[in-house]
């Protein structure tokens, strides 16, 4: 299969909701304190996004190699999920992280040649 920009496209917006579909379920996990109910608006956004990224992802895969779109995906995903720790909740972003998220990406370089 020739491998198109198109198909990178679909594989960074579906690792886009992907992790917005995260974000959104650590948000809901953040409001269960004893006596409060779980956000349910937070839960909705995260299956709408779950269900968009499967749509994103089905694009993806009608014009990409799966064994390219599933990493190419994944780390987009990862990647994201790592920054938006930092920068929503303030989890740590270490040397370590940012090494692996470098190894990644080169990782996904080498699947596509």
């Amino acid at each position: 299969m020739i491998i198109t920009l198109g198909g990178y496209i679909w594989c960074a917006v579906a690792g886009l909701f992907s992790a917005l579909a995260t974000i959104m379920l650590k948000l809901s996990s953040n409001h269960l304190e004893p006596g409060m109910a779980i956000k349910l608006y937070w839960l909705a956004g995260a299956m709408m996004s779950y269900v968009a990224g499967f749509g994103a992802y089905r694009l993806a895969l009608a014009k990409t190699d799966i064994s390219v779109a599933y990493p190419m995906m994944t780390i987009v995903t990862m990647t994201l999920i790592a920054f938006a720790g930092r920068l929503i909740f303030g989890e740590a972003l270490s040397i370590n992280k940012v090494i692996g998220i470098i190894l990644l990406c080169i990782s996904c370089v080498l699947l596509t040649k």
